[in-house]
C-alpha cells in the first residue's frame, strides 16, 4: 500500500473513532442507572400513542401514563424485570427498567389497574366479528370492525379499529 493511502486510512479511522465517542457520549446523557429489588412495588409507564387498547382512552393527553403499583416477582437479565400483573392486564408481565419507575411510600388501598375494555364498569369481550369496513379519516385509510359484545345485546354492536380488538 502506498503511504499516502495509509495517510488517509489512519485519518479516516481517527475520524471514526472521534465520531462514535461523540455519539456515545450524547446517548449517555439520555441513560440512567436502574436497579430494583425482587419484592418491590413499581410503576408502569404505558406508550399513550402505541398501547391505546391498554390505556382506554380515545385522547391522549388525558390518559394516565402511570399504572400500578405492582410487584416485582422476577429479574430476568441486567434490564428486564417480571411482574406480578393482573389476569385481565393486556400487556405482557416481563418489562424493560425504562417503563418501570419505583414506587415509594406505604402501598394504597386500591391499586390503578391496566384499564380492561369495560362496558359500565363490566369487562366486556369480543364476541364475534360481524364485518369490515374502510373509513377515510383525514386521508388515511382506517380498517374498522363490527364487533358483537360478549354479554351485551346485539343492539349493542359497535365500529371499533380492528387492530385493538
Amino acid at each position: 500500500m502506498c503511504l499516502l493511502c495509509e495517510e488517509v486510512l489512519s485519518l479516516l479511522k481517527h475520524n471514526l473513532l472521534k465520531a462514535q465517542k461523540r455519539v456515545k457520549k450524547n446517548a449517555d446523557l439520555k441513560r440512567r442507572e436502574v436497579n430494583f429489588d425482587v419484592g418491590s412495588w413499581v410503576y408502569v409507564k404505558l406508550q399513550p400513542y402505541h398501547q391505546i387498547f391498554v390505556s382506554g382512552f380515545e385522547f391522549h393527553k388525558l390518559a394516565k401514563c402511570f399504572y400500578g403499583p405492582f410487584q416485582l416477582t422476577t429479574k430476568m437479565g441486567h434490564v428486564a424485570y417480571k411482574l406480578d400483573l393482573p389476569d385481565t392486564s393486556r400487556i405482557h408481565n416481563v418489562l424493560h427498567c425504562s417503563v418501570l419507575k419505583a414506587y415509594e411510600g406505604p402501598l394504597p388501598p386500591s391499586i390503578d389497574p391496566l384499564t380492561p375494555l369495560s362496558y359500565d364498569n363490566l369487562l366486556v369481550t369480543p364476541l364475534a366479528m360481524l364485518g369490515f369496513k374502510t373509513n377515510n379519516v383525514n386521508g388515511v385509510l382506517k380498517r374498522l370492525a363490527l364487533v358483537q359484545w360478549q354479554g351485551l345485546s346485539p343492539d349493542e354492536t359497535s365500529w371499533e379499529d380492528w387492530i385493538t380488538l
